[in-house]
């Protein structure tokens, strides 16, 4: 084994090679400048072994930087702990990713041991987040805000901060409350109070008298 603690080297051409074995180690203190002169400017390969038709790329090519795979259909892991088995983002090559998952089966998988969360927030003001908890889904707004469910770029349910429910009406009044018709085939159920009275059905702000049916 030979080791050398300096060098100073300079070549006008050529390659260089560090190492005759794989598993020789190469300790850079310091900075390591690496250029190119290519089309695609300071392009580096990272080779596994003597395989060199896969390999880690990055570089720059005249208008972005870029970290990637390439050599086949190979997929890039970056991990905070360096363990490839324990990535913290996967990019596939079919372009999904995946945050906590070495496997993404979607655009993007978030997956943890604890609640998957999700979180989009405007500098100074909304903050809307969804939530994978153990035993139910949750989708909100975390802040003082409220929620607006669109569909076709228009909205077609609100939910207030102290929880009232427009379908069609941007600022309910009630608990729930619609605009337009309502349709149902089930019972439109009261009920009764602590005193035992139930509560009332209003048409244009006034009362209607009890509908009882029997059979």
């Amino acid at each position: 084994e030979n080791t050398t603690s300096h060098i100073t080297t300079s070549f006008s051409s050529g390659s260089t090679i560090f190492g005759d074995t794989t598993d020789d180690t190469h300790q850079f203190t310091g900075s390591l400048n690496i250029t190119g002169s290519s089309t695609l400017f300071g392009i580096q390969r990272i080779n596994y072994g003597s395989d060199s038709s896969k390999y880690l790329q990055m570089g720059y090519n005249g208008t972005d930087h870029f970290i990637g795979t390439a050599g086949g259909n190979r997929n890039l892991h970056l991990s905070a702990t360096g363990t490839p088995g324990n990535a913290d983002l996967v990019i596939y090559s079919d372009g999904n990713i995946g945050i906590g998952t070495g496997d993404p089966g979607h655009t993007l998988d978030i997956v943890n041991s604890g609640n998957a969360e999700l979180e989009l927030t405007r500098t100074g003001a909304v903050s809307m987040f969804m939530q994978a908890q153990s035993a139910v889904g949750v989708i909100g707004t975390s802040t003082n805000h409220p929620l607006r469910i669109i569909t076709n770029s228009g909205g077609a349910i609100y939910v207030e901060t102290g929880g009232d429910v427009g379908i069609g009406n941007p600022l309910p009044p009630k608990k729930l409350s619609v605009t337009g018709d309502i349709s149902a085939s089930g019972d439109f159920i009261g009920q009764s109070t602590s005193t035992g009275s139930f509560g009332h059905v209003r048409m244009d702000g006034k009362d209607l008298p009890p509908i009882f049916i029997t059979g």
